[in-house]
């Protein structure tokens, strides 16, 4: 009996330390990387810097930042970790929905270069609707959503989705709620059957 006791008390110990890695590399919302640390992001708003080579996204700017995390006033896009944070997510929602057999259907045929446009669209969307510097370039919801005969279990397999990677990423429950309402709010536009 006391050996069992010993090994129940060390398993969620060892379960912790097979997990750190899988947190760390979450944890960029939450701990975003210094400035100069980050990679591609989509167009940023007008007034915003130049574009890179063709096929590279244009580098937004960066923000300086003299704490760890921003201000409880800062925009939802500073709070989710700015561009570094919302691309980051982004990716990781992607790589869930492309490599979801509901979902899947939705992406058959398109091209690596329609993939990459749809990533640009998405980090776009995210980062405009939650008071980001990105100005969205597609087209709107409905129109893109239109003839693809979405019904709910598709959009609760989407959303689904999304909350895994809220999770992964250890988004705190205010900005949940917020991204929560912001993706509630397309909904309307999106499912059509």
């Amino acid at each position: 009996m006391m050996l069992n006791a010993r090994i129940n008390r060390r398993t969620p110990a060892r379960a912790g330390v097979l997990l750190l890695p899988l947190l760390l590399a979450g944890c960029e919302i939450l701990f975003p990387p210094r400035p100069g640390m980050g990679g591609a992001a989509p167009t940023p708003a007008a007034g915003a810097s130049a574009s890179t080579a063709a096929g590279d996204a244009p580098a937004a700017p960066v923000a300086s930042r003299s704490t760890r995390r921003p201000a409880p006033t800062a925009s939802l896009f500073l709070r989710l970790g700015g561009m570094d944070g919302i691309t980051a997510f982004s990716d990781d929602f992607l790589g869930r929905v492309t490599n979801d057999p509901v979902i899947i259907p939705f992406f058959k045929g398109l091209t690596d270069a329609d993939l990459k446009r749809i990533r640009q669209h998405v980090i776009e969307l995210l980062c405009s609707a939650t008071g980001g510097p990105c100005t969205y370039s597609g087209k709107d919801m409905k129109t893109t959503h239109k003839d693809m005969e979405i019904n709910n279990d598709s959009w609760n397999a989407f959303t689904g989705h999304l909350n895994e990677s809220v999770t992964r990423f250890r988004v705190p429950d205010r900005e949940r709620n917020e991204l929560v309402v912001i993706i509630a709010s397309l909904k309307k536009d999106i499912v059509n059957r």
